[in-house]
């Protein structure tokens, strides 16, 4: 294998590198949402698209009914949604 050929390969593979973490990150989803009400379980009511959730807390924080936080959804699974920001 000649330095052109070590040269394309490299190109290639950061190419294919970034086009799978490109991908990776498309497959989560944040979004904007608010704290309707806290459950005895330690999860919390939030509603999306007029649904309500019932989602954990992922920051190891107590929260209060009425505040911002923003929630994220894994691999577009809407079962394992939890909250990941207070905005």
């Amino acid at each position: 294998m000649d330095i052109n050929d070590r040269a394309i390969n490299t190109i290639i593979k950061g190419i294919i590198d970034a086009l799978e973490k490109r991908n990776a990150l498309s497959a989560i989803s944040v979004f904007p949402s608010v704290v309707y009400k806290a459950n005895a379980d330690h999860t919390y009511e939030i509603i999306k698209d007029k649904q309500k959730y019932n989602v954990k807390n992922g920051l190891g924080t107590t929260l209060t009914s009425g505040q911002s936080v923003w929630v994220m959804i894994p691999n577009e699974n809407m079962k394992d949604m939890f909250i990941c920001g207070v905005r």
